[in-house]
This record gives structure tokens, sequence and C-alpha cells, in this order.
């Protein structure tokens, strides 16, 4: 949460990209980080930004499935359960 120069209270959030790991590469050069729940304790704990900063990697591709959806989730304006229907 931050605050804007208004003093307006904003809930916010990044996500951080890294090098797609061989399995995404297929589909994009870059992938979200994903962390375990274990690396959350490490991220969001009193962590010298060095180790914290480890955690930022590829994950490991054998834990991860890949699904093909609709080209409907490229856009922000559709939320129905038919953006994930395989386009034919």
């Amino acid at each position: 949460m931050w605050s804007s120069s208004e003093g307006q209270r904003i809930n916010s959030f990044s996500i951080i990209t890294v090098e797609s790991n061989e399995q995404v590469k297929g589909i994009h050069q870059r992938m979200p980080v994903i962390l375990t729940p274990e690396e959350e304790n490490i991220w969001i704990g009193n962590t010298p930004l060095f180790k914290a900063l480890d955690l930022l990697r590829p994950y490991t591709f054998d834990e991860l499935s890949i699904k093909q959806v609709s080209r409907l989730v490229n856009s922000v304006k559709n939320d129905s359960e038919e953006i994930l229907e395989v386009d034919e």
C-alpha cells in the first residue's frame, strides 16, 4: 500500500519477471517470478537484499504445467470462463 500525493491510500502490487525457463521459452522470453511458500517467508521477512535477490530466478520447469487458453485473455475487458477455452 502507498499514499498518493493527495493522501489517498492505494493498494497495489508489482509483477517481477525474469528470463523464461526452458518450458516457457517457446511461449515468451520472460516469465513472472514464482516463489515457494518457504521463499515467500524469506521475501516478506526482514531479509538482506542480496538474499532476496537470489530468489529472482526462473521457476523449476518440472513443477510447472502449461495449458493453452483462448486469446480472449489478452484483454482485461474479458472476464468470463470462456477465456479458459482453447481457440479453434
